[in-house]
């Protein structure tokens, strides 16, 4: 124990000294040369945001070999000057996140003064880099139909990817799902407890600049992934002043009735939300904010296997099966069940089930038809502030906010008792800050630090409704309806009672020093991640009980008699759980020649329980 502390302490004393990163900027190189091919010393080179004014610059040493990194993603416009040369100009360049972009440029003899003025964009094939992947842009992004413009979706678009089942649990590049390593911003989007990366936060699509899904030979910098790394990438505001009002919906009244229904269901999706983001002051600070609303009042068809009333009194006359007294195997007389032999439990038990309601269905074959009424209510929030401190210094702050509730009301007359009544509550918020200061022209540091904290409650709807007390149940917790398993019947009951997750917190400390020595950029860096989980799971504490024929001839004369095949129950004490994760690394990428770049990376990594 005393050695894991010591870990932990340098861990923290190097993010202080050297201080960690998760690759969220774009990086800019190139070669400087002379109409002759020869490199350009001391030649400036700038790329200014086109919407934000901010500009990134380096200076090129004796080999003309020019590195930007940190750049944050957008478009830009690139110049470069030098004594005796024309000043070059580059009106357009799309730098995006985690990318490295490569521009040489040539410069032709003559004034400052004059301008030479080209209109190119990067080359498709990128040399510098061997990581393979793909970015999606917001053009993309905000023209996609997509479910819930939720934008996690939008990495099928690439070929190495592919989803398994829904939401963000995608195969990448061979690998298992719910493997991928998210992040929004650099910090990270994930619970590292669970052990599989599931993704916490899918941004509004609104809110979203681009993501870059990289699924192999990617630097060094980015680790702790078993399949694909996924970089999502805020919206910041500019130098103009742009918002949006919008609201998606659906309605029954557009809607035709399904087969199963005998009524059109109730369907009323409004989804709406608005955007604004500009200036606070000019070239310098920004902000951006999204606020966007879920409300869903939705119903849909529910068929279930029911008995008849007469059953659930033990009147089993209609049956075929001949129901045999249990004690003495004997066929009840009529096969109706004495009222003297009904156990008051399970009497109790059956007559919850409702009374047949599709005329011509046989009993216990999809009798029953209700409706399952589901309410959805969800307020999601962005919001993001940009400012340059000086032209050695910018940070940045993000905030993120979703809170969702989902209620699936009873569609037995009963609430409580059918598997379809529960609630899901959840919530989750995630703060970040960003720094980045320029030592010089040749070495840069950014340190990030991102905090969230998450809800995950889910409670079947019999919960504290004191039914177990007025059945007579014993030897469960009181707190929860049961689960009753006949077969043949649709169940009563659900198995996952209740499990309460709060707070489940994470920590993400991230940094990296970048220096650049002729045709050597170096980049090293660490993270730290810390977790933490509160767990109150009661599994099936109200008790499962099972049911069969083979006493009885019949498995609800069973119940009606008392006589069970099979009875657990399952709960967990308070769980209180914790996880590190340490991770190191040290890149460098070689410019061997202007056609030839050398990627060489190690990383470390170290999770503890």
């Amino acid at each position: 124990m005393r050695s894991l502390r010591y870990i932990q302490a340098t861990f923290i004393l190097f993010w202080l000294f050297t201080v960690a990163f998760a690759q969220q900027s774009a990086t800019l190189s190139g070669t400087v040369t002379d109409p002759s091919g020869s490199v350009i010393e001391k030649a400036v080179v700038r790329a200014t945001n086109i919407h934000t004014g901010e500009s990134f610059s380096a200076s090129t040493p004796a080999n003309g070999l020019y590195t930007i990194p940190l750049i944050k993603p957008g478009e830009y416009e690139l110049s470069t000057e030098a004594p005796g040369f024309k000043q070059f100009r580059q009106a357009s360049l799309r730098l995006e996140t985690g990318s490295t972009v490569r521009v040489d440029i040539a410069l032709e003899v003559g004034e400052v003064a004059e301008t030479v003025t080209v209109e190119a964009s990067a080359p498709l094939l990128n040399t510098d880099t061997s990581s393979i992947g793909s970015v999606v842009r917001n053009s993309t992004i905000s023209s996609m139909p997509l479910i819930d413009r939720r934008a996690a979706q939008l990495a099928r678009l690439n070929g190495f990817v592919v989803q398994n089942g829904n939401g963000s649990n995608f195969s990448m590049a061979g690998g298992r799902g719910n493997n991928a390593m998210w992040t929004i911003d650099g910090g990270s989007a994930q619970n590292i407890l669970l052990g599989v990366a599931t993704l916490s936060y899918d941004p509004p699509v609104e809110s979203l600049e681009e993501m870059n899904v990289e699924i192999s030979n990617y630097k060094a910098e980015l680790g702790r992934t078993g399949g694909g790394y996924v970089q999502m990438t805020t919206k910041s505001g500019t130098n103009e002043l742009h918002g949006s009002l919008y609201e998606f919906l659906r309605n029954d009244k557009l809607d035709a009735r399904s087969f199963f229904s005998a009524t059109k269901p109730t369907l009323r999706y409004n989804q709406f939300g608005a955007s604004l983001g500009g200036p606070i002051r000019k070239d310098k600070t920004f902000f951006f904010a999204n606020y966007e609303g879920l409300l869903v009042n939705s119903q849909q068809a529910a068929l279930s296997s029911v008995p008849t009333v007469a059953e659930t009194r033990g009147d089993f006359s209609g049956q075929s099966a001949i129901v045999r007294d249990p004690l003495t195997n004997t066929a009840y007389p009529n096969n109706v069940i004495p009222a003297n032999r009904l156990d008051p439990v399970g009497l109790a038990i059956a007559s919850l089930y409702p009374e047949p309601n599709v005329a011509g269905a046989r009993s216990r074959n999809n009798n029953y038809r209700g409706v399952e009424p589901t309410q959805t209510t969800t307020h999601v929030g962005v919001a993001r502030v940009d400012h340059a401190l000086s032209s050695n210094d910018r940070i940045y702050g993000r905030f993120l906010a979703n809170d969702s509730e989902v209620v699936r009301a009873p569609v037995f007359p009963t609430p409580g008792v059918d598997n379809f009544h529960r609630t899901n509550d959840n919530s989750y918020y995630s703060w970040a800050a960003t720094w980045q200061h320029t030592f010089s022209a040749f070495s840069t540091l950014e340190a990030r630090y991102s905090y969230d904290r998450r809800k995950a409650n889910a409670q079947s709807g019999g919960a504290d409704l004191g039914l177990a007390q007025q059945l007579g149940i014993l030897g469960t917790n009181e707190r929860f309806f049961p689960q009753i398993n006949i077969p043949g019947l649709t169940s009563l009951g659900t198995n996952n009672h209740e499990r309460l997750q709060a707070p489940i917190r994470g920590d993400h400390y991230t940094a990296s020093v970048t220096t650049i020595r002729g045709a050597h950029t170096l980049k090293y860096g660490a993270e730290f991640r810390r977790s933490t989980n509160t767990d109150r799971w009661a599994g099936t504490g109200g008790g499962v009980f099972n049911f069969n024929q083979v006493a009885t001839g019949d498995a609800l004369a069973s119940l009606l008699t008392g006589w069970a095949l099979s009875g657990s129950r399952a709960e967990a004490l308070l769980l209180k759980t914790r996880a590190n994760a340490f991770g190191a690394f040290v890149q460098t990428d070689w410019k061997v020649s202007p056609k030839l770049t050398l990627n060489l990376g190690l990383r470390w990594d170290l999770d503890t329980p």
